[in-house]
């Protein structure tokens, strides 16, 4: 994939961002913006910007100015803007069991907290559940002067809130999901259309990989010869992730598009499946 790749509907007007919600998804190996026009109910743009993997906020800041720099209208003013962020520093809590006075304890629980860094956390909607996270203050200082009244969620719970709905649509309680970014992957799990199992791995190899997608699957106590596994993110069938899957487990689909939103034919050469997290976060509230 090129670096940097737009898509734009011949539709798109940078003069008229005012009345188009855009969203962001930021990671330490790229950026991934969407344009959605609520007059057309349609996603009409996505940009796309990658980067070798980052080791701080300063270098993502410096790629974000870059980014900007190239495409400058990502910075007018949006009717709308959604940030979403991914990273590995974040931990859910019971609502029951939620103080937000001791939100950095409970991450602290479970992550090495960083001084540089603030804490957040999402109410996760639909589930009894408190995503807490942190991220860079540098990089939510700089988001924020660029688009001061944008929204901001943790990828984890767009994540969650979506599939939920997914689950509870189709009244399915032997689905288990899997999203596959560059060096990571979440496993989501529902179990009498509740949250049951949320987890993200880190791996390095399609060792690793399988390694601790088989040892999820153990851990809830699902038959490989029977659950059915929905991939989303960044993978296809031919790549390796999929043929070592395909080698243990029996069924395997790729989610769909949310057919509540219509799609520019530009989106026409994209797999359904990739995007899902932030196609779907056009509504974050």
């Amino acid at each position: 994939m090129p670096p940097h790749s737009r898509f734009l509907d011949k539709s798109f007007n940078k003069l008229n961002t005012r009345n188009y919600v855009m969203s962001a998804l930021f990671d330490v190996s790229g950026f991934s913006i969407s344009i959605y026009d609520p007059d057309k109910n349609k996603i009409i743009g996505l940009v796309t910007y990658h980067f070798e993997e980052l080791n701080g906020a300063e270098e993502i800041n410096a790629q974000l100015d870059h980014f900007l720099n190239t495409v400058s209208w990502l910075s007018f003013p949006f009717l709308k803007v959604c940030i979403v962020y991914r990273n590995n520093l974040n931990t859910l809590i019971p609502l029951p069991l939620f103080d937000k006075k001791n939100a950095a304890l409970y991450l602290e629980f479970n992550h090495i907290l960083q001084q540089e860094n603030r804490i957040f956390y999402d109410f996760i909607k639909h589930t009894d559940a408190v995503n807490i996270y942190s991220l860079p203050m540098l990089l939510f200082e700089k988001v924020k002067t660029i688009w001061p009244n944008s929204l901001l969620k943790h990828a984890s719970t767009i994540l969650i809130e979506n599939l939920h709905v997914l689950v509870k649509n189709k009244n399915d309680n032997n689905a288990l999901f899997v999203n596959v970014t560059k060096n990571s992957f979440d496993v989501v799990y529902f179990k009498d259309n509740k949250l049951d199992f949320y987890n993200q791995f880190q791996f390095k190899t399609v060792t690793d990989f399988i390694y601790f997608l088989l040892s999820a699957i153990e851990q809830l106590k699902l038959n490989p010869e029977s659950v059915k596994l929905i991939l989303l993110g960044n993978i296809d069938k031919g790549d390796a992730f999929y043929e070592i899957i395909y080698r243990y487990i029996r069924h395997i689909s790729f989610i769909k598009r949310n057919d509540n939103y219509a799609y520019s034919y530009v989106l026409d050469e994209i797999k359904p499946q990739m995007h899902f997290l932030l196609f779907n976060s056009l509504q974050c509230e």
